[in-house]
């Protein structure tokens, strides 16, 4: 299943700093930190070894002694402010010195803690700069993503060649080098809409903090659903820049989307970006053929279209009919050969052709009810490799087995089978059965109607209340137990479902039998 970052909360890093040895290991051993969400704790003895410590990774809370040798805990926050003007400092001090309380005031310290040090009271200054980090975080966090809405309907518009959306891209000079991107993001068919909006928006905004993709020097938006516009004021030419950021997506998007992008020639002006665009829409059209690269750049001498012979189509039929199923599949590996010879830019021009074959399939099974459904399959496929799997996986299911033709077809059966070996994970669902099945989820379920009389819910279910039936006489089970034996984890559904279909409840048919 899965699963979007929404809501998690970040965890901070927290310096000590203090020349008192007992002081610095008693504050990073017995305060319980994680309640206060510090994920990560160091210590230094002095301003100097501190300050080197920040240079390498930068604290976001400062805990610090304000009287020290080498350098005070004044100049070191101060310096430590440069490094990350975001990090919130609470002062230690045995000194009750007006000057070090108005420098501290200046220094914007979030609370000062008298020494000898009260474990807990320090325990609450350091949660009172962790609450105001994170208000701080949240108010520049709505204005990135205020400024990312913005510029990313400018980015819409440049693209599509809006003229007056020039005056609002930026103070770019009239022969700035341009070169747009087109980033493509191939949904995990489990995810569900909302979830993709919540991608989308993060996508966007993780982009807008990458280098050299920075809102500051580049309009970001998505175009349509799956496909984002980058527009960079210079111009690129290495695949690294790129590869860079995909890692990063890769990292953040966990099993939700995978990530890929075409690279369009560099142009010079606002008013070329349309045909910087269409150049990047045409190289990400590479990854439909080349599906295991994620970069692209414009490759010359491309085809428009694709279109198989007529020969082969008419020899794809005559296989059909001569039931000669080897030959139809090396008809369809031609077609495949070809169309990956040629690359053509227009991906519907490919699906098209595999859209016969998928039409001369249903018309030789007489199975006219398939058809509604064949483009829909075609459609999802996202690469030529998909599609020809999904071309050969109909031919074998429906002429593997000519002595089985009236039967159960190999894929109804590939189902049942998935769901008896799967019917106690939770996640199993319609989608994690489509997935493996190959097909779409409604493709999935007409086809299993058609051939058993019932949808694959119904036969999932009734093998869970079966196999409850089974668990629920042994007596040393409880019924919590049981319902998560069989998939499901709410038991309280899991019983109103068991008395739905049984006419009892688990624990009076564990009784009564």
């Amino acid at each position: 299943m899965v699963q979007c970052t929404r809501g998690r909360r970040r965890v901070l890093t927290l310096m000590i700093v203090d020349d008192e040895r007992m002081t610095r290991e008693s504050l990073a051993k017995y305060v319980a930190w994680n309640t206060v969400h510090i994920g990560s704790v160091r210590t230094a003895r002095n301003g100097m070894e501190a300050l080197a410590m920040a240079d390498q990774e930068p604290p976001e809370i400062l805990l610090t002694d304000v009287r020290m040798p080498k350098m005070d805990g004044l100049e070191l926050a101060a310096r430590v402010k440069i490094l990350n003007p975001y990090c919130k400092i609470v002062f230690l001090s045995g000194y009750a010195d007006k000057e070090y309380l108005k420098k501290a005031i200046h220094l914007q310290a979030v609370s000062y803690v008298e020494k000898p040090v009260d474990l807990e009271e320090v325990r609450e200054a350091v949660r009172m700069a962790v609450a105001a980090f994170e208000r701080d975080a949240g108010e520049r966090r709505r204005g990135r993503e205020e400024r990312a809405v913005e510029r990313e309907e400018i980015a819409r518009r440049l693209v599509a060649g809006d003229g007056e959306a020039r005056s609002l891209a930026g103070p770019f000079e009239p022969h700035t080098s341009f070169t747009v991107g087109a980033l493509r993001l191939e949904w995990s068919e489990a995810l569900a809409e909302r979830d993709r909006a919540h991608w989308r928006r993060t996508v966007l905004l993780t982009c807008g903090e990458c280098a050299p993709f920075n809102l500051g020097t580049s309009l970001l938006g998505f175009v349509e659903t799956d496909v984002m516009a980058i527009v960079m004021a210079k111009r690129i030419s290495q695949s690294a820049v790129f590869e860079k950021l995909l890692t990063i997506l890769g990292g953040l998007a966990q099993d939700a989307f995978a990530a890929s992008v075409g690279v369009g020639a560099p142009v010079r002006g606002l008013e070329a970006l349309p045909v910087a665009w269409a150049s990047a829409r045409e190289s990400l059209s590479l990854h439909f053929y080349r599906e295991k690269e994620q970069v692209f750049f414009p490759l010359m001498g491309r085809a428009d279209r694709f279109s198989p012979a007529k020969e082969d189509l008419a020899r794809f039929r005559e296989s059909l009919r001569d039931d000669d199923i080897e030959r139809a599949m090396a008809c369809v590996r031609e077609i495949e050969l070809g169309a990956r010879r040629l690359q053509a830019v227009d991906i519907d021009s490919v699906r098209d052709a595999f859209f016969k074959l998928y039409l001369i399939i249903v018309e030789t099974l007489g199975n006219k009810s398939e058809e509604m459904y064949a483009w829909q399959e075609i459609r999802e496929r996202q690469t030529l490799t998909a599609l020809t799997r999904l071309i050969l996986h109909r031919l074998w299911t429906a002429f593997g087995e000519p002595a089985s033709r009236g039967k159960l077809s190999r894929t109804v059966r590939e189902i049942q089978r998935f769901v008896r070996e799967n019917y106690m994970s939770t996640g199993l669902t319609l989608g994690a059965i489509a997935e493996h099945s190959g097909l779409s989820r409604t493709y999935v379920s007409s086809l299993y109607k058609a051939a058993t009389g019932q949808n694959v819910n119904e036969y999932l279910t009734a093998l869970r209340i079966a196999k409850a039936k089974e668990l629920l006489l042994d007596g040393h089970r409880k019924t919590h137990e049981v319902a998560l034996s069989v998939g499901y984890r709410d038991a309280n559904y899991f019983s109103a479902l068991f008395k739905k279909r049984v006419g009892r409840s688990p624990s009076v048919y564990r009784e009564s039998e």
